[in-house]
């Protein structure tokens, strides 16, 4: 007797021995009706759990229950003790015939709760397997479309009741007969049979995918023809191949005949509306709609028929783009309009209104909208403004150079550094340019050929870094982008570093170089078999499926390029026992692991993919078997008036199931009082006439909508040849009317469009042309017309062109859009051209339809802006930018190499993310103060990177405007100074520690020798004067060292300065200390400048130097100021023995300051600094007869120049 050990909705049957898995079970299976397997297994059973020593006693009434479930799923679980020899290697072989699934115990009850309900899950889903099976069945044979099935062979194996009528046999003589059986002809269009390889069952059997509205003639034995409609789809075994295939057949003879007869011009005007981007509507004089085109809802939202009901053009567009109305013939062309749709979104549009005179309409209103080109030229313009914007506040020198060696661009904020305005080379030769720097051409030569590089190259006394870009244009070098920075304070790089971290799942497996196993975690033996151990140095990809193992090795080689990126698949895996199952895993390269190794998470999937193989079969046939069709049957009895409809003429006429009243009135009742007249009399001829009945006409279905319907019939007689009854089918043929009316509107919305529009034939002969067409080439229809397409556009863009044709013609899509270059009266001009083909003639292609747009101007910009865009990627300094309220939108490369942080790290936050908490609160205030007001903020900061180390930065801050003045955001520069403030410090140690040493040990030695020089006799005396005096030079040279150390280490800041003021303090000052020597000044009342407050030092020390080393009794000095437009000129003229050519060289840069040179120009050396830090410039000429002239020449104030470091 069967032990009850549980009781619930479900029936699991057990043998199982151990009492303690027997208190398992029973805890677990609490919810189930639980009993226990004698001999046999008890009816009702969904489940059956046993164990090792069970399933060796039960193993035949295991198969028989499994055989009787059929083709229900009778699931088997086998409960096994783990001390034991592997169950999987043990029992393996039995899996699908007495056992169907091995939980190894003891396990987590988790573990076998899942397992069971698992089970019985897919135990439900095959019993509903069976009931669709039978309601597949009744559904096949009382189908009212034709149906057969065919076996793989291609014979029909199973037809229902309405094949015979459309096949012309009984399903008896159908049984057992080829589809393609010669007693039946099967023809295309053109009456020719068609390959048994291109009938729906060939291409079916091909791919093993369905083939949809296959339509073909047949000749049946009775010598009718007629056209059928075949969708026809595979039924797939349990290993995936084809099993049988089922076919529904309708019969299309009649639609195939008209469709006939509009195909060409139908297919025709179609390709050429389908590739229009205006939409169209026709109005009355009162503005009303007669016409609206169906692609309105692309702009403003609404259907064709909502826009219909809102009545005028006044509803739809706010007012009448044309309220006085447009004379006859005559046009308004591209009106600016600002319209809603039915989102609140705003679109500008370009309206055409044409005076017309069809569809009971006087206006066509032809509406393109061009709102995403006005944005995307919007967008444009701030682009370029963004990027002109970082060129010219960038801390660098960006330079172009074409092919013929000539400048096309110079800009950048360090130009002045070499003595240049942006600009000022522009049009000139680089040999004409920088012919003392041979250099500059030998690098500017090596760019043309191709190569990309860094320089360092010294220009004057400035050292430039410069990374040489050539950019390409149709294989060759069309022009060089030069990108420098100053580095004379600066050449060291930065540091990077990498780190690595790992993840997990089910079975986690670390993947190394080609796929090699570094790890995988012990559940791989528990899913697949395996000793982990046994499979680390193996290749993982060694146990995937071959079919499976190209796409798996495909997606690791896409995921390698992406970091951070994850894929996800499934595929087949060899188990141990040599079984496959199915896995799902999810691989990730980490940014944080090596490159080529990855992070695999790995599941067992194969119950769930056999479950999903089943019901996409039963989808797949009650998917065939469902389509029915959708015309209308009648019968009408003459004698009682009587009327008998299917179900699908109610649907037709809108009536439900079973309600139509049965009479002729009631029919007559619902067809439109216009057209009811001249149905009644074909009705009257056809039974006067013992003729055929056929007709159309309108209907007004009970919920009020109109539709056209086609009527066919005959009349049937009596035995006497009386008329008794006529029968007859409708057919819903609105959609075809519609489409007919249409095409008388195709012509005009062509001729309307704004696009040029041609058609060619299959010769490349332009057949017809719009009125664009001809605007934007110049010449007249006629002059076009009948021409060959090459008389317009270019040879090698026509060839193009019909290579795509060609592919199109050949199923490799619908449309192509081309790039070609139109002779226009303007010159030549780009134009995006969108080719459909024709398809409506019967031998294929026939010609095709052109719709273009012009591109010339949007070309150029994109082009200027990827060039502006590759300069910036290639400069040295970290750029980031901003939207108006900070958050960070872009940065370059140079930004991550000097911040460490990547630039999705940095995405998305702020500058703060970079604050070394060295700046007070005050100092941001004022920044964001200065730059929302408009203006540029120069500084030095003290940031942090992203592993904890400082830097110095120099950065510049300047906001970027929109086209109406408005900040829409900033940009900042930043110019690593780290190294160059570690090595300012540390001279400036050294100058004060050698300085201090130096004074306090010299007037120690000038002490000492002075009182040598005055108690001793000579020739000692004589040596103590000697060193006295060496002591007050060095002394003096030491004074004057200090002062070029405090102008170097100080940070220039220019302001305006009166040098005439400036000239007249100094020289009194001097007067004082050289009340003998004579000063001449020639000065101006006034002469403003932009210089730094070491000017006064400077002339001081221009004129004391011409007083102390004159060789004559008096020293004469002459100081003369003039004002030029932009500069200020200072001369200071002596008459002594002149400056020493060294001097002068060692000043203007010209030789190296080296061991041997004594230093008697170190006053000029600080004179040379002092001027150059205040945007100078400094030369010696000669003084007629004697002596020299020292010139200064400075720039007069501006907004741009005061204020700068």
């Amino acid at each position: 007797m069967n032990e009850v050990i549980g009781r619930g909705a479900t029936r699991i049957a057990l043998r199982v021995s151990r009492d303690r898995n027997r208190r398992l079970l029973a805890d677990l299976l609490a919810d189930h009706d639980v009993v226990d397997i004698t001999d046999t297994v008890p009816g009702g059973t969904d489940l059956c759990i046993v164990d090792d020593r069970g399933l060796t006693r039960i193993a035949t009434a295991l198969t028989d229950w499994k055989h009787d479930q059929q083709p229900t799923y009778a699931p088997v679980l086998l409960l096994s003790e783990s001390s034991r020899t592997n169950p999987w290697k043990r029992y393996g072989g039995r899996l699908g015939e007495q056992i169907d699934a091995i939980q190894p115990i003891p396990a987590p009850k988790m573990a076998i709760r899942t397992r069971v309900e698992s089970l019985l899950e897919t135990r439900r889903y095959s019993e509903e397997l069976a009931s669709e099976r039978q309601l597949v069945e009744q559904i096949f044979d009382t189908s009212p479309i034709a149906k057969v099935v065919l076996d793989a062979d291609g014979n029909i194996v199973r037809a229902n009741q309405r094949a015979e009528d459309v096949l012309g046999l009984r399903r008896s003589e159908l049984s057992e007969r080829s589809y393609d059986s010669p007693e039946w002809r099967i023809i295309d269009e053109n009456g020719d049979p068609i390959p048994s390889d291109d009938l729906p069952f060939s291409r079916v059997m091909r791919s093993g995918e369905p083939v949809y509205g296959y339509e073909h003639g047949i000749e049946r034995l009775d010598g009718d023809r007629a056209w059928l409609s075949i969708n026809m789809g595979p039924i797939l075994d349990e290993n995936g191949e084809i099993d049988y295939l089922v076919s529904s057949i309708e019969d299309v003879t009649e639609r195939k005949r008209l469709e006939r007869e509009l195909r060409e011009s139908d297919e025709l005007h179609r390709a050429t509306l389908s590739n229009i981007m205006d939409t169209v509507f026709i109005t009355d004089d009162a503005g009303r709609f007669t016409y609206i085109c169906p692609n309105v809802h692309f702009i403003f939202g609404y259907t064709a028929d909502e826009v219909r009901e809102m009545g005028t053009v006044e509803a739809l567009l706010g007012e009448d783009p044309a309220p006085d109305g447009v004379a006859d013939g005559e046009t308004a062309e591209n009106i600016d309009w600002q319209v809603t749709d039915s989102e609140g979104e705003e679109h500008i549009l370009l309206v055409t209104v044409t005076s017309v005179s069809i569809q009971d309409g006087s206006r066509l209103y032809s509406a393109r909208d061009v709102t995403d080109l006005v944005e995307s030229e919007r967008r444009l313009e701030l682009e370029r403004e963004r990027l002109e914007t970082v060129v010219s506040n960038a801390p660098l020198i960006l330079s172009a150079v074409d092919s013929d060696g000539t400048i096309t661009l110079s800009k950048g904020k360090q130009l002045e550094q070499i003595g240049l305005e942006p600009g000022e080379l522009v049009g000139k030769s680089v040999e004409d340019a920088f012919g003392d720097v041979p250099e500059i051409l030998d690098n500017v030569e090596r760019a043309l050929d191709g190569e990309e590089f860094w320089t360092e190259t010294r220009i004057g006394d400035r050292y430039l870094q410069a990374w040489h870009q050539p950019v390409f244009e149709d294989g060759d070098v069309a022009h060089v982008i030069v990108v420098a920075q100053d580095i004379t304070d600066r050449k060291r790089q930065e540091e990077r570093f990498q780190a690595f971290v790992e993840g997990s799942s089910d079975i986690i497996t670390v993947l190394g170089s080609g796929g090699v196993v570094e790890y995988v975690s012990p559940s791989v033996e528990r899913i697949l078999g395996y000793d982990p151990d046994e499979l680390v140095g193996e290749n993982a990809f060694d146990i995937i499926h071959p079919e499976d193992r190209d796409d798996l090795v495909a997606g690791f080689a896409e995921l390698s390029r992406e970091d951070g990126e994850t894929f996800t698949k499934r595929y087949r895996t060899r188990h141990a026992d040599g079984s496959w199952r199915w896995t799902e895993s999810r691989t990730t390269k980490r940014p944080d692991m090596a490159q080529g190794r990855y992070v695999v998470n790995t599941r067992d999937v194969t119950e769930q993919v056999d479950v999903e193989r089943k019901l996409r079969r039963t989808e797949q046939s009650r998917s065939l078997a469902l389509k029915v069709s959708q015309a209308g049957v009648w019968e009408w009895n003459l004698e009682t008036d009587e009327v008998i409809w299917n179900e699908a003429m109610e649907a037709l006429f809108g009536i439900n199931p079973d309600t139509f009243e049965g009479t002729y009135e009631a029919f007559a009742d619902r067809l439109h009082p216009e057209d009811l007249p001249d149905v009644e009399a074909a009705i009257e001829q056809s039974i006067e006439q013992d003729e055929p009945f056929h007709t159309s006409f309108r209907i007004v279905r009970d919920d009020g909508v109109e539709r056209w319907v086609e009527a066919r019939g005959k009349v049937v007689s009596d035995g006497a040849g009386a008329p008794e009854r006529m029968l007859g089918v409708n057919v819903d043929i609105t959609e075809r009317k519609e489409r007919e009316r249409e095409l008388e509107q195709y012509e005009t919305i062509v001729e309307t469009a704004a696009d040029p529009i041609y058609v060619l034939d299959d010769d490349g002969q332009v057949t017809l042309v719009n009125e664009a067409f001809t605007a934007a080439v110049g010449l007249a229809k006629s002059e076009i017309t009948g021409e060959k397409v090459t008389t317009l556009l270019d040879r090698d863009d026509v060839e193009a062109s019909l290579v795509r044709v060609e592919e199109l013609s050949e199923g490799a899509g619908s449309h192509e859009t081309l790039e070609v270059s139109v002779s226009t009266p303007e010159g030549q001009r780009q134009y995006e051209v969108n080719i459909t083909p024709i398809t409506g003639a019967e031998d294929g292609v026939s010609g095709t339809v052109g719709v273009a747009r012009e591109v010339t101007d949007l070309r150029e910009h994109e082009r200027q802006l990827r060039r502006t865009q590759r300069a910036i990627e290639a400069s040295g300094h970290a750029i980031y930018i901003t939207d108006p309220d900070g958050v960070i939108e872009y940065v370059n490369p140079a930004f991550e190499e000097i911040t460490g942080y990547a630039r999705e790290e940095v995405i998305g936050n702020t500058p703060q993310l970079l604050s070394s908490g060295e700046l007070p609160e005050t100092h941001y205030a004022e920044l964001w103060a200065t730059i929302k007001s408009g203006d540029i903020w120069d500084e030095e900061i003290v940031n942090e990177r992203k592993d904890g180390g400082q830097y110095h930065a120099a950065q510049t801050i300047a906001p970027i405007m929109d086209e109406n003045s408005r900040i829409e955001g900033f940009v900042a520069i930043q110019t690593d100074i780290t190294d160059h403030k570690d090595r300012l410090q540390q001279l400036r140690v050294m100058d004060r520690v050698l300085r201090h040493n130096l004074h306090n040990d010299m007037n120690v030695i000038r002490g000492f020798a002075e009182i040598v020089r005055q108690e001793a006799e000579d020739p000692v005396s004589n040596y103590g004067k000697q060193i006295v005096e060496h002591s007050d030079h060095l002394l003096n040279l030491t004074d004057k060292q200090r002062k070029i150390t405090e102008v170097l280490s100080s940070e220039p800041h220019r302001e305006s300065v009166d040098a005439v003021s400036t000239v007249q303090r100094t020289v009194e000052m001097i007067s004082k200390n050289y009340p003998d020597a004579r000063i001449d000044l020639d000065l101006p009342e006034e002469a403003t400048v932009s210089a730094t407050d070491g000017l006064g030092q400077a002339i001081e020390e221009l004129v004391s130097n011409a007083i102390t080393h004159t060789d004559r009794e008096v020293p004469d000095v002459a100081i003369q100021v003039t004002n030029d437009v932009e500069t200020v000129q200072i001369r200071i003229a002596d008459t002594g023995p002149g400056i020493p050519e060294m001097d002068r060289r060692v000043v203007l840069g010209k030789h190296e300051v080296e061991q041997l040179y004594h230093g008697t120009g170190l006053g000029l050396w600080l004179v040379s600094w002092i001027i150059r830090r205040s945007n100078g410039s400094l030369w010696f000429e000669e003084n007629e007869p004697r002596g020299s002239v020292v010139v200064i020449t400075l720039r007069k104030p501006t907004d741009a120049t005061n204020g700068l470091s």
